[in-house]
């Protein structure tokens, strides 16, 4: 991952990059891409979660998110004044895929990365709809999120969730041009983070204060998961979905987060600061949020 953002550090500083180069390359992740990954996500998961833990772990995520944002959002009001929207999806939506499926895969095995699947699709719903429709600049609320319900990663998460219910096989050749599709999503994610980094220290002032972005560290890797875990620890009997998803919580700032923004509001370099911040110090976190989890 950092050696894919450094490579699009590189690829900003040889070739002076311009936001309108970075509004393109957020069209060709956000039309093409990331609805390629999200849909092979559904088509490559083993169907082997029982219909009810399916439901309750979606339903748990969409929830957490929504009260996180929601909460964050109310709180936030009187502190961070215009960009408490920004603020609340940035401490509230992780990295679930390109970070969590891995990590659950090493901490609990097969059966937690097809929990962490389910998850990161629980988020990505959360995160095609609800974000754009808070990050639309418009008063056509309507509007907004009619557009928010047609977009290709919304249509992706839909075909996606009926491809799982029926059990679908889906033939090999749209398996492997799927597959190939949602190839370039990470990498492409990366170096587009990676783009706006030069850029947001020619500015000579980051977007985000050492209040903002220390506010953002610390709810999202820290009080976040902490609330999650008091949370479910009673309401949640089984031990592996509760800790997948304590665990998936405390993952950094999701890696769209810049695309989204650089879509609706041109603050691509906004998001980055969160999702390079997040990430530096997730790798101190993380390990102690397992540990946690093992006691």
């Amino acid at each position: 991952m950092f050696a894919l953002m450094g490579l699009g550090a590189i690829i900003s500083i040889k070739s002076s990059f311009h936001p309108k180069q970075g509004t393109i390359i957020a069209e060709i992740l956000i039309t093409i891409a990331m609805p390629g990954l999200i849909l092979y996500s559904f088509i490559s998961s083993e169907n082997t979660i029982p219909l009810f833990n399916l439901f309750l772990l979606m339903s748990l995520m969409i929830t957490i998110c929504l009260v996180g944002i929601c909460l964050l959002f109310l709180i936030g009001k009187s502190v961070f004044s215009a960009e408490t929207k920004k603020i609340a999806l940035l401490s509230t939506l992780g990295n679930t895929g390109f970070i969590g499926i891995p990590l659950c895969f090493v901490v609990f095995g097969p059966e937690g990365a097809v929990y962490a699947a389910v998850v990161d699709i629980s988020l990505d719903i959360v995160l095609w709809t609800v974000a754009p429709l808070l990050l639309a600049q418009t008063t056509d609320w309507q509007g907004a999120f009619r557009a928010a319900l047609v977009s290709p990663p919304f249509a992706a998460i839909v075909i996606g969730l009926m491809w799982m219910l029926f059990n679908f096989e889906a033939p090999v050749l749209i398996v492997d041009i799927v597959e190939y599709v949602a190839l370039l999503a990470t990498p492409l994610a990366m170096m587009f983070i990676g783009m706006h980094i030069p850029p947001m220290f020619r500015l000579g002032k980051l977007p985000l204060s050492f209040f903002e972005i220390g506010s953002i560290v610390t709810i999202k890797l820290l009080l976040l998961p902490m609330i999650v875990y008091s949370g479910l620890y009673f309401l949640v009997t089984d031990p592996l979905l509760r800790n997948v998803l304590v665990l998936q919580t405390a993952m950094p700032t999701v890696a769209a987060a810049s695309i989204i923004f650089e879509q609706h509001q041109k603050a691509g370099m906004f998001a980055t600061q969160a999702i390079v911040c997040t990430t530096l110090i997730s790798v101190v976190t993380l390990p102690l949020i397992v540990w946690v989890l093992f006691l």
